[in-house]
């Protein structure tokens, strides 16, 4: 049976991007991760406004063991 590892990367947004949200440094990561053999899985909203909006993220990866 496989088993394995995750990793969780958080990603928070600066006060000033509450307006118009638009950041790349969850794409560097992503890559990041994926050259070092860790699958992108999902991401999970950590934190937001009290108008909905999002203020940061958890980026999900997993590997299997080893």
């Amino acid at each position: 049976m496989k088993k394995y590892i995750y990793e969780y990367v958080r990603i928070e947004m600066p006060q000033s991007f509450i307006k118009f949200p638009v950041m790349e440094e969850h794409r560097e990561i992503i890559s990041e991760y994926g050259s070092k053999g860790w699958r992108y899985v999902g991401n999970i909203r950590i934190s937001q406004t009290n108008a909905g909006g999002s203020l940061g993220y958890d980026l999900i990866f997993e590997k299997e063991e080893e």
